[in-house]
């Protein structure tokens, strides 16, 4: 028998529009996840333990969390007033972000410093 025969005259798998619109569908949808989950995250720079005192005497941090290993400190969130675009003749109103400035210190095994 011919191998046309046994397929029933049906094109390869690979050939099917609509796979190939699946599997790129699939791969865009898992880039821009990995896209947007990397631009949104907290950007965290580093600090020493005297920068860290001396944010805590301006009262600038908001809350700081102890790992094993380091410090991490998040900031007050310094309010940005809402602001109002037009695109294309449509008003948009962008919302005031609010985002927390995220710090990192290296860890002190002081047991005054608690």
């Amino acid at each position: 028998m011919d191998n046309k025969n046994k397929r029933g005259n049906k094109p390869p798998i690979y050939k099917n529009p609509l796979v190939i619109f699946l599997a790129i569908s699939i791969i865009a949808t898992v880039f821009l996840n990995v896209l947007v989950a990397v631009i949104t995250s907290p950007k965290t720079e580093e600090i020493s333990y005297d920068e860290f005192l001396s944010l805590v005497k301006e009262d600038k941090v908001d809350e700081v969390v102890i790992n094993r290993d380091k410090f991490t400190i998040y900031g007050k969130a310094e309010k940005k007033n809402e602001t109002v675009e037009n695109i294309l003749g449509i008003s948009v109103i962008n919302p005031a972000e609010d985002r927390r400035p995220v710090y990192y210190a290296g860890y002190l095994n002081d047991e005054r410093l608690f």
